[in-house]
């Protein structure tokens, strides 16, 4: 086989992994932006444009309707329903109590994917106080406290921590006191 031969070939099949790659790209892109307009048709809200990206952090961004979404961590469904929270509920910058607000929508959007309650609380909990025990800090979130506080708003669902898992333990027996044995 000669040299040019060999470049075509080469170019050919660079090109097809290619198409192959921004395919399998525009496929995830439409998976999520379904998921968020299912959510923002549901609450008569604006469209949100996501922008899937690599990474595990999201971010709304109000002034132009879109939301960055990373989907390299264990759950950008989680990451995605609390995000349209912040879009549906209209923030636009970001400070504690919307941060709250935000994580309690995350409960209904992933109701509105299918998830029953006591999984959406689960996962929000979870996804919570896997942050708190990471290295991430920002000056809006309070990831034990944010924890607590679906607790609070779902006072039915039970504390998701495996036994032994004392994360967050501080803010989470103010809202469920550990039950005193024996009287």
């Amino acid at each position: 086989m000669n040299r040019l031969t060999m470049a075509a070939l080469v170019a050919v099949a660079l090109l097809a992994t290619g198409c192959a790659t921004i395919r399998a790209q525009q496929a995830e892109q439409s998976r999520w932006q379904a998921m968020a307009d299912a959510v923002t048709t549901r609450h008569h809200a604006r469209q949100v444009y996501i922008r899937v990206q690599a990474g595990t952090s999201g971010e709304y961004h109000c002034e132009n309707a879109t939301l960055d979404l990373g989907t390299s961590g264990t759950n950008p469904r989680g990451l995605l329903a609390h995000e349209l929270g912040h879009a549906v509920l209209g923030h636009c910058g970001a400070n504690y109590q919307q941060e709250l607000d935000a994580n309690a929508f995350a409960v209904e959007a992933l109701k509105i994917w299918g998830d029953p309650q006591a999984t959406a609380v689960r996962d929000v909990v979870l996804r919570l106080l896997k942050v708190s025990r990471s290295s991430y800090r920002s000056p809006v979130h309070n990831f034990c406290a944010e924890a607590a506080d679906v607790l609070r708003r779902y006072p039915t669902e039970p504390d998701p921590r495996a036994a032994g898992d004392s994360t967050c333990q501080a803010d989470i027996v103010s809202v469920r006191p550990t039950p005193k044995v024996g009287g």
